[in-house]
């Protein structure tokens, strides 16, 4: 059977990712309770954990998050598609299908995300000495 992977959407891949900085539970068949990570980036089609938990690629996890900026909790299914052991140690994530409010959510709550990022970097190099 072919995993999230192989049977997602190419167009996901180009989805614009956004640094964030905001926690998630992964919760996966190793484990009795779910693992809180941090998630470093985040776009409509997966995420970054930065993890000291590595779990191999083509794992499948479900994943807990809030949206940054909101209060809509996303729980979804999720492939492992890539680990990072040097440097940032960590785990990719493409999201297996999102129900249509979650997806629309994410997208909105990413672009309020990027709006404020790009404002706050226009103001800050408006004060230079």
């Amino acid at each position: 059977m072919p995993t999230l992977a192989q049977t997602s959407n190419p167009r996901r891949r180009g989805d614009a990712r956004e640094r964030v900085s905001i926690s998630a539970s992964v919760f996966c068949s190793y484990f009795d309770t779910p693992v809180e990570v941090s998630a470093t980036d985040v776009s409509a089609g997966g995420m970054f954990l930065d993890s000291d938990l590595l779990l191999h690629a083509g794992e499948r996890v479900l994943v807990a998050f809030t949206v940054p900026g909101t209060r809509h909790r996303i729980l979804v299914g999720a492939d492992v598609v890539r680990t990072e052991r040097a440097g940032f140690g960590g785990m990719g994530l493409e999201f297996g299908r999102l129900v249509g409010s979650d997806e629309k959510a994410l997208r909105a709550g990413l672009d309020r995300h990027r709006g404020l990022q790009e404002r706050l970097t226009t103001t800050d190099s408006s004060y230079r000495c």
